[in-house]
């Protein structure tokens, strides 16, 4: 589906590719023809050219007024063929697709059967946990979507529908994984020896730090992020204790809009208020030829006597013909290789490829894009490979004191540069305290930038009209021991807002 009003746009390609490699037939659909801004000749024209797809295959529809509506139905009936099922394989063999989390039956499983049937009473258990003794689940009821959810008796060979066995959690059935029954002699059936393809387990790539404002809600946040998991199998969490902001949780998400919607939802649905620590992903330490990984970047080794691995991204950016030669001086900028640029319409518009580190990604890449090409430019990712590069760990200090929140792994090559803007927002934004505080950045234990907040002084000299100057003096030298010893005991409190401050930079 293409909206006609801002056509072809990076996601569209890089689905419509995913598609066209896992052999799925493809119907074009033009959105939005009722706007008087859609272009829906000019956006058939892009899809022909960007995608290759067939052009009297499509439709143009108004899914607002309806029009067209019922040509969609048509043509996904006489273009897309109907599921491949095996009659003759007994095995069950069950394709997860997506699941939900209800209150009254558990896990709901959406399904679909590619051999074998499954009715109420089977248990059932996941392929991927069946090297384990993983606990199997009785099946309590089966239906379809017709397009409510209907109640049957049966799901049989080609059919697709959903099924409920008093599951609690999701990820005892991943999505993408294929479900068998355990065999059962009287039926004739048996348990599937060989799964489906194509099926990967979720890894988290990004993290990031969620400490909650008040101490005290610590349980609350933990009880929130388990329930968060019910609804959503790839969500993993573990504790840390952080010297600056206390006990908290360490979230693994799949992307940064992941993480806003964790954020969001523990806001509206369970009313807290949480610190987010800047998103870092998860990188691989080689050390004597033996690998770790590593999702935290305080945990990252201080010297540079081990090999660090980050991962990669491949990045594909359409943007207008104009706009070519900012997107590649920005990409170059994030350490791109393997840049590649295809025009598209007679070099109306270009898809610039290359390959990333994901850290460079996740640091708002997209708005840069948006900003520097006037929001005329879409992107698209997909998570590529670990890579050696020349990571060092930039660690932040206030008065000494570490903030392993704001610690943060770059390329050595732009470490002074990152550490300099990282210092300046610090300074900005931290308010003065009544003691001075010195702000560095250290790099292998050797600091690399470094400036101060002064403190806040009060004139001690105001009331004095005149008299001996060793009564100034003596004031002033109380007052600068009075400061001294204040900073001895005094903690420096970091904003909230610190983190979002230094990701919003351009400069960073």
């Amino acid at each position: 589906v293409v909206d006609a009003t801002q056509g072809v746009q990076a996601q569209t390609i890089a689905n419509a590719e995913l598609a066209i490699t896992s052999g799925i037939q493809l119907v074009p659909v033009i959105n939005k023809i009722d706007l008087p801004t859609a272009d829906p000749d000019g956006t058939l024209l892009q899809c022909c050219d960007a995608i290759s797809v067939d052009a009297d295959r499509a439709v143009y529809v108004s899914a607002k007024t309806g029009t067209g509506v019922d040509g969609v139905l048509e043509a996904v009936i006489k273009h897309i063929p109907p599921p491949l099922f095996s009659p003759c394989y007994p095995a069950l063999r069950a394709l997860i697709f997506d699941s939900n989390y209800n209150n009254f039956h558990g896990v709901e499983i959406y399904v679909r059967v590619f051999s074998g049937s499954i009715q109420p009473g089977d248990r059932i258990i996941a392929m991927s946990s069946l090297a384990t003794t993983a606990q199997s689940f009785e099946v309590e009821m089966v239906g379809v979507f017709s397009p409510h959810r209907r109640r049957i008796d049966k799901l049989t060979a080609g059919s697709v529908g959903f099924l409920t066995a008093g599951i609690k959690e999701t990820k005892r059935f991943p999505v993408g994984d294929t479900i068998t029954v355990i065999g059962d002699g009287h039926r004739g059936i048996r348990t599937a020896s060989i799964p489906l393809p194509g099926y990967r387990s979720t890894k988290p790539v990004v993290f990031v730090g969620l400490f909650p404002q008040d101490a005290r809600q610590m349980d609350k946040l933990r009880h929130a992020l388990e329930k968060l998991t019910l609804s959503d199998s790839s969500l993993v969490f573990e504790p840390i204790q952080s010297p600056c902001f206390g006990p908290g949780f360490n979230v693994g998400v799949l992307g940064l809009l992941h993480a806003e919607i964790v954020r969001e939802r523990l806001e509206r649905e369970h009313n807290l208020r949480v610190v987010a620590t800047a998103p870092s992903v998860s990188y691989q330490v080689e050390h004597r030829g033996e690998r770790r990984d590593i999702s935290n970047v305080a945990d990252l080794p201080k010297d540079g006597s081990s090999t660090i691995l980050e991962p990669f991204a491949h990045c594909e950016i359409l943007c207008p013909e104009a706009y070519v030669g900012t997107v590649l001086e920005l990409v170059a900028s994030c350490r791109a290789i393997d840049q590649q640029t295809r025009y598209l319409l007679g070099g109306a518009s270009a898809i610039v490829s290359c390959t990333m580190p994901l850290a460079e990604v996740i640091h708002d890449l997209h708005g840069r894009l948006k900003s520097r090409t006037k929001g005329y430019c879409s992107m698209d990712y997909v998570i590529d490979k670990y890579r050696a590069t020349d990571l060092v760990r930039v660690d932040l200090r206030l008065n000494g004191e570490s903030i392993d929140g704001l610690t943060v792994a770059v390329h050595r090559s732009q470490a002074a540069r990152r550490a300099r803007v990282i210092v300046n927002k610090l300074k900005g934004t931290i308010p003065r305290h009544q003691f001075k505080v010195v702000v560095q950045a250290v790099v292998h234990n050797r600091v690399i930038v470094s400036d101060y907040i002064p403190a806040l002084r009060k004139d001690v000299l105001a009331k004095c009209y005149g008299g001996d100057v060793s009564r100034k003096k003596k004031l002033l030298a109380k007052q600068v021991e009075g400061k001294r010893r204040l900073r001895e005991i005094g903690k420096v409190l970091v904003p909230d807002d610190v983190f979002l401050t230094i990701l919003e930079s351009e400069e960073f």
